[in-house]
């Protein structure tokens, strides 16, 4: 019996050992791990993919009020933690709980969406005219004028920045300039007029050359990443939405006169779908080509690869947001009169929940599959389904003694390849 007893206290002692190295193997792991949504729209591609699933269920919902309006999209780290701009001029940070870890304060409203990068800083523009580096832990890493010249206007960022492989961040300001900064500096590489205003993100080609951007103007260009404009497509009115590419390189755009364009690489057009009302977001574009996008009447369309309408969701509520789309091919969205849809990729619906507030801001999807999003009363909301999120161990594998729970080797998982 006390042979019994000893071998159960030393597997009770063992078991406490490995939940111990567990958790803090999970904390260092997760510290260092490179976000899962780091970008408005999800990835440098503006596809609105997530690579993990959604919520299958509103089963909790999480509700932090903030100062003001938000029109900024969330960035999500690989903790959970979400960040996001307000209307009050602050940055926030908020943990995958609820809480307001901080906030920083900018000179003007931040309509911008942050971006994040694989070290854990945020970028994020402002009305103010400059563009911010916060340290994770909310302290200014640097800033930067939208000044062109020494001589030049500051004017308004609206623009979510996007950072390239290189480490340039990209983004455009109110001037209609489009500026690359080094991201650790903020030390501007080059800017480029494109003689128009600019409100429009960028998103950057699959080889990592080029970046596509729309104007005012109704001309979607793409510049190298040198700086240097390789070729100008006129869609016929505006762009200030971010356009999104697709894996066969294919760039889908929308214009406020009801169009979803989509060219290819070298900018000449492949089709251009029929004439939809008003369309006001992004497009989002799933593994298979299957793009989706929301409508001023209220409607979610899929479009196939070739241009034509595969089914239609009424929501009878004008849908400003752009669609996200989950690992499983699930598609998020909201809309005006503050209701979060979730359908799948044959448009019937899963589940939806009405908020009580415009939905003002795109969805995104965090490392435990919580969606989160922004109401236009300063609500930010995060739903799950309320499972306990448990990190899967994709770095080290952990080999224990059948007999005694003892630790034998701690070492790290080989790749896939």
């Amino acid at each position: 019996m006390m042979a019994l007893k000893s071998m159960q206290n030393i597997r009770a002692n063992m078991g406490a050992i490995v939940t111990i190295l567990l958790s803090c193997w999970l904390a260092i792991t997760s510290a260092n791990a490179d976000p899962l949504f780091p970008n408005y729209r999800g990835d440098d591609q503006r596809t609105g993919r997530a690579i993990n699933n959604g919520p299958s269920t509103p089963a909790n919902v999480i509700r932090v009020n903030t100062g003001g309006t938000l029109y900024s999209s969330p960035a999500i780290g690989s903790d959970g933690t979400a960040y996001f701009g307000s209307a009050d001029k602050k940055l926030y940070a908020v943990s995958p709980t609820g809480n307001i870890l901080w906030s920083y304060a900018t000179g003007n409203v931040v309509m911008s969406s942050p971006t994040l990068d694989a070290a854990g800083n945020i970028y994020v523009g402002s009305l103010d005219g400059f563009m911010y580096a916060i340290n994770p832990s909310g302290t200014l890493k640097w800033k930067t004028s939208s000044a062109a010249s020494p001589y030049s206007p500051v004017t308004a960022i609206y623009s979510s920045p996007i950072i390239m492989d290189t480490g340039s961040l990209i983004y455009s300001a109110l001037s209609g300039y489009i500026f690359s900064l080094d991201s650790q500096t903020g030390q501007v590489q080059w800017n480029y007029s494109t003689g128009t205003s600019m409100q429009a993100s960028a998103a950057v080609s699959r080889d990592g050359q080029s970046i596509y951007i729309g104007g005012t103007d109704g001309k979607l260009r793409s510049i190298s990443k040198d700086g240097d404009l390789q070729w100008v497509y006129q869609a016929g009115d505006k762009t200030n939405t971010a356009p999104a590419v697709a894996d066969d390189g294919s760039v889908y755009f929308t214009s406020p006169d009801g169009y979803l364009n989509c060219i290819d690489s070298e900018g000449y057009l492949r089709w251009q779908s029929a004439t939809f009302p008003n369309l006001m977001g992004s497009p989002a574009v799933g593994v298979d080509g299957v793009s989706y996008i929301g409508t001023y009447d209220g409607y979610l369309f899929a479009i196939s690869p070739t241009g034509k309408r595969l089914w239609n969701y009424a929501t009878y509520s004008t849908i400003k947001s752009s669609p996200v789309i989950d690992a499983a091919g699930n598609i998020f969205f909201g809309n005006v009169d503050g209701t979060v849809y979730s359908l799948d990729s044959s448009g019937n619906l899963r589940w939806s929940m009405n908020m009580g507030a415009e939905i003002s801001t795109t969805t995104a999807i965090g490392p435990d599959g919580s969606l989160y999003f922004g109401l236009r009363d300063g609500t930010f909301c995060i739903i799950n389904d309320g499972a306990t999120y448990i990190p899967e161990p994709s770095s080290f594998v952990i080999i224990l003694s059948a007999a005694s729970g003892a630790i034998l080797m701690l070492r790290r998982r080989k790749s896939a390849g």
